[in-house]
């Protein structure tokens, strides 16, 4: 039986007592076998046993309610865990390839830098050879040779001197001058 009200759909079916159909067992829902037990009793222990079976039947329904319910929660609970965990694989592939992608363009820029490094250095060599060859002695040699007249030192220009004596010094004897302590007569004798 159904009730249908303006805002809210009722099925009553889940609150009468569940009856057999073909092929279920010959027992009842409190797990007695049909048919067996007094039917004379009185109208009060009928309608208590039809109460108890109401119960007994609307107590397993919402039994088995409540344990779909929690299997649903369940599910929704994995379903958004399972979710959870691939939103974070994809963002850490998402962050791997982006370092991935960083990381070789510093690659890129040191191979880049060290190239131009290399370059800068095999000119230093080129010029520091070139500066050792313009101010070496031979460079130096052939430019007073051709560009200044010089000439090389022979052997007959060269005259060796020998000192008899160790080093010796004499002390000079005052000269009379502009620069000598005499008096102021000496001076105006000089200008003189």
């Amino acid at each position: 039986m159904a009730y249908s009200g303006a805002a809210y759909d009722y099925d009553f079916a889940l609150f009468e007592p569940r009856r057999s159909y073909v092929g279920e067992s010959d027992r009842d829902v409190s797990g007695r076998k049909k048919g067996s037990g007094s039917r004379t009793g009185t109208s009060k222990s009928r309608t208590g046993s039809k109460t108890s079976k109401a119960k007994t039947v609307s107590e397993q329904e919402r039994k088995r309610l409540a344990r779909a319910a929690k299997k649903a929660h369940e599910k929704r609970v994995k379903t958004g865990l399972y979710a959870l965990a691939g939103v974070a694989a994809a963002l850490l592939i998402t962050f791997m390839v982006a370092g991935g992608v960083q990381q070789h363009e510093y690659t890129q820029r040191i191979d880049d830098a060290n190239a131009v490094l290399n370059e800068l250095n095999n000119d230093y060599e080129a010029l520091r050879v070139e500066y050792e060859t313009r101010l070496g002695a031979s460079a130096v040699e052939e430019y007073a040779v051709n560009n200044i007249g010089m000439q090389k030192v022979q052997n007959s220009q060269i005259t060796w001197v020998t000192v008899e004596k160790g080093d010796v010094f004499e002390v000079a004897k005052p000269t009379r001058g502009i620069f000598s302590t005499s008096s102021l007569n000496d001076l105006l004798s000089y200008l003189a």
